[in-house]
């Protein structure tokens, strides 16, 4: 039963908790939520919806943890935007 579930999308577990390299691993929700940060206006909780997560902090602690950097700091570097360091040019 639990694998019917899973193959509808109706169980959390087996949509982000297998294993790396298979089918619903963790590395392909975070690698949808980056291409969704870097091309979309898309919040981020509705980033973290379309990409299999129950919230929004949950996408969050995953993204800093397997990516190093924060939703907010991602999706300007993804977009090739020029990051400003506001100290800098008040001096």
């Amino acid at each position: 039963m639990a694998d019917r579930r899973g193959a509808v999308g109706l169980d959390r577990r087996y949509r982000i908790g297998r294993r790396a390299g298979r089918p619903g691993a963790p590395d392909d929700h975070l690698s949808h939520a980056a291409g969704l940060l870097a091309t979309t206006r898309l919040s981020h909780h509705e980033i973290a919806y379309l990409s299999g997560y129950g919230t929004e902090a949950a996408l969050a602690k995953a993204f800093k943890r397997e990516r190093g950097e924060t939703l907010g700091a991602h999706r300007p570097a993804a977009r090739g935007a020029p990051e400003i360091n506001v100290a800098a040019s008040a001096a």
